[in-house]
């Protein structure tokens, strides 16, 4: 076990706080990628599964159609098979 003295344990503490209490800016929107498309218009998408999608590396109706229904839920943890389901059957009318 490690003694320190009650100066150096206020230091430690203090730097510590001060990372800690470092303002983290939420208010920057990510911008979804310049040739995706908008996969919100599917019902229970929003952009937080829709940035999921992107990150995933689908960007367009062509990346859902070739990647399947349970391509995409096995490679994207935030959507649900039923969600899933309504984005591909989107992406066959849509491509």
């Amino acid at each position: 076990r490690i003694a320190y003295g009650q100066a150096q344990a206020a230091a430690m503490w203090a730097d510590r706080e001060e990372v800690a209490s470092e303002p983290v800016d939420l208010t920057q929107p990510t911008l979804p990628p310049v040739d995706s498309v908008s996969f919100q218009t599917v019902r229970g998408i929003g952009p937080a599964v829709e940035m999921a999608l992107y990150d995933a590396g689908y960007l367009t109706w062509e990346d859902v159609l070739m990647a399947g229904v349970v391509k995409i839920v096995e490679t994207v943890p935030a959507i649900s098979m039923s969600k899933a389901r309504t984005l591909f059957a989107m992406a066959q009318r849509e491509a």
